[in-house]
């Protein structure tokens, strides 16, 4: 496509052809890319209390 797209990862926008949307990440990874300290276990660290609810709600098997 022509034209431009900017992403505004510390406002949170992405504008292209004189429009501006809203742009969602986690903050984690926005924290990141802003500051370039890429600790991606880190991230992936930060999530196991939500993946263990989850696992723990199937109906087949829970992670212990």
């Amino acid at each position: 496509p022509d034209g431009e797209v900017t992403v505004d990862l510390v406002n949170g926008e992405i504008r292209y052809g004189g429009r501006t949307v809203r742009g969602e990440m986690p903050d984690s990874a926005r924290q990141a890319l802003v500051t370039g300290s890429y600790d991606f276990l880190s991230q992936l660290l930060e999530g196991e209390p939500d993946v263990r609810r989850t696992a723990a709600a199937l109906p087949y098997g829970a992670v212990s």
